[in-house]
């Protein structure tokens, strides 16, 4: 194991999360403490000492906020403030101002899990809270729960990134807390409740900071709390908390002196393998490990006889200990078939004994598996697959890529939901296993032709390349089917006249270009509404674009058509639309 904090050590971390994910389920909450140099104590510390810049005291920071951590994991474990609390793991990161903060993933029993989306709201909140009655709780949420103000608000925060919150704020209105398809919780904002003034700017429940109020009633600084128990995407959670800090990387030398008068540089060398290599071979335990240690105990304690490896730490630990083997590649080969058998072989006592099956010694450790049937029908693969998600050549590829082809897109759409605008972008299950493998084909060497599996074709290759088109045709159908239905029963008799004779034209293939005019408030807006619900729901391109910003934000998806269309802003007799070939725009177009 490397130093604290190190590459090694964090991903030791992330593994160590998963074993804890096996054992107990997903975590349930999510929660992210930062420091305060605004507490009480520290500025007690630094007016005693008649310093006035607490920034410059980094380890009076540090040691307050370790302190204030230890205390919030002994308060959730006795306060059972989400409910008895089986496991727990956290991490602590510095920010580039030297700032330490504090990630924390949370497991409850079973009897406090949640089982409705409305049971959250119990334990989260994404309000202000009333001044009159909770006015201490009132006083931290507007001073250290409030985001921003950012977006229109305030467009030089350092969130903004290409004009939006890189942290998608503000968060819509909602009159309830909802979880949606990807298991993300989405809290409760009332749009009519409560504001407050940051900066001279009013502000709403939209630019809210997840809480819990009896954390932030009781330690009193920005106390960051996320529903994650219906999330499908918890590796990337984990490797969000593992992820370790920020480092850089420099070399120091020393100056050795010649005579009185000049220096040089010389670099010393430090020959740190051979120094490694010499403490390891006079180490008196050199040559030992955990799993010759777990045979010579199975010799003399018939105790442990009925456990596996993995399961040894949770009898022989006085502290409920979870078992965790180090992940090996199939590609391994015997070093991975010994890992399979460790996790189905029972009191061993030698490595003999792994290799035994009903009294039978086999040869090796993939004929062992073999003979229990951990490999046949590409179990092995399938086995790992599920594990660790991992890349394998499989005997049966199609079987293989048909089990596991979702587990394997999971990254793809997390992806293009990171960068896409549309928050509720809805990729069909057919374009996504395209997807996957388009992406595989960029990043391998082998063609997926190698393995018997049909090859992409060019429609949907250009589909994950081109933005535009991906986000024209990400809606979600039966949503919008739903919502044409009732929208087409509310069209007056006018507005169904000109609804029927678009669809007419449509399904006769033909090209028309419609004028229609009414007064406002006669309900344009809803029948082109009606129309792109219509389109979309079909699968459908519809680009909605109008000529003022105004009118385009009462559109779904509208966009002005100086925008949609590369319309110069400065007329002259020489404009023209700045589109041009093999662009994603024009393909857009085609």
């Amino acid at each position: 194991m490397t130093k604290w904090g190190g590459p090694r050590y964090m991903y030791s971390h992330y593994r160590d999360a998963l074993s804890i994910c096996r054992e107990y389920g997903n975590p349930q909450y999510f929660i992210t403490f930062t420091c305060n140099v605004n507490r009480p104590d520290i500025r007690r510390y630094m007016i005693h000492h008649t310093q006035t810049d607490a920034h410059s005291r980094v380890d009076i920071i540090s040691h307050v906020f370790h302190i204030k951590v230890r205390a919030l994991i002994n308060f959730l474990k006795e306060d059972k403030t989400f409910g008895a609390v089986t496991a727990h793991l956290y991490t602590i990161e510095y920010q580039k101002r030297g700032l330490p903060h504090y990630h924390t993933l949370l497991w409850v029993c079973n009897s406090d899990k949640i089982q409705e989306a409305t049971n959250i709201t119990r334990f989260i909140s994404a309000e202000i809270p009333d001044p009159v009655n909770e006015p201490l709780l009132y006083q931290t949420i507007t001073t250290s729960m409030i985001h921003g103000p950012c977006g229109f608000l305030n467009i030089k925060c350092p969130c903004m990134k290409d004009g939006k919150c890189s942290k998608r704020y503000p968060k819509p209105f909602s009159y309830s807390t909802v979880i949606d398809k990807q298991g993300y919780a989405h809290y409760r904002r009332n749009t009519l409740a409560r504001h407050t003034l940051q900066n001279g700017i009013e502000i709403d429940n939209g630019y809210v900071v997840p809480y819990n109020k009896r954390l932030c009633n009781r330690f009193n600084t920005h106390i960051n709390v996320e529903y994650c128990g219906w999330n499908m995407m918890i590796k990337y959670l984990f490797k969000y908390v593992s992820k370790g800090m920020e480092r850089e990387k420099f070399v120091i030398k020393k100056d050795v002196s010649r005579d009185g008068t000049t220096t040089s540089s010389q670099e010393i060398v430090v020959d740190e393998i051979r120094s490694f290599i010499g403490d390891v071979v006079h180490n008196v335990s050199f040559g030992s490990s955990l799993l010759l240690g777990w045979f010579e105990n199975n010799k003399w304690d018939k105790g442990g006889l009925d456990l596996t490896y993995g399961t040894y730490p949770s009898k022989y630990i006085t502290l409920h200990a979870i078992g965790r083997i180090a992940f090996v590649h199939p590609s391994d080969g015997e070093l991975f078939y010994l890992r399979m058998l460790l996790f189905h072989q029972k009191g061993c006592k030698s490595y003999e004994d792994v290799r035994t099956i009903y009294n039978k010694l086999h040869p090796n450790f993939h004929s062992t598996c073999d003979a229990l049937g951990l490999i046949g029908d590409d179990k092995e693969w399938l086995l790992a697959f599920t594990q660790a998600s991992d890349w394998a050549t499989s005997a049966n590829p199609i079987s293989l890529w048909e089990t596991g082809w979702r587990a394997m897109s999971d990254d793809i759409l997390y992806n293009l939901k990171k960068h896409s605008p549309n928050t509720k972008l809805c990729i069909s299950d057919v374009h996504l296993q395209q997807g996957r493998k388009s992406f595989s084909l960029m990043h391998s060497i082998n063609s997926v032709t190698d393995f018997n599996l049909p090859l992409p074709s060019d429609h949907d290759e250009i589909f994950f390349q081109n933005r535009l088109l991906l986000e024209e045709t990400s809606y979600n159908r039966q949503e919008l089917s739903n919502q044409h239905k009732l929208m087409v029963s509310c069209l007056n008799s006018e507005q169904l006249n000109i609804y029927n004779l678009v669809v007419f034209v449509k399904n006769g293939g033909k090209h028309v270009l419609f004028f229609i005019y009414g007064h406002g408030g006669t309900g344009k807006t809803f029948l082109w509404t009606t129309l792109l619900s219509y389109f979309h729901s079909i699968g459908k391109i519809a680009l909605a674009v109008a000529t003022s910003s105004i009118a385009s934000l009462l559109l779904p998806s509208g966009r002005t058509a100086h925008s949609r269309c590369n319309i110069p802003i400065d007329f002259s007799n020489k404009s023209a639309c700045g589109i041009k070939k093999k662009t994603f725009l024009a393909a857009l177009f085609k």
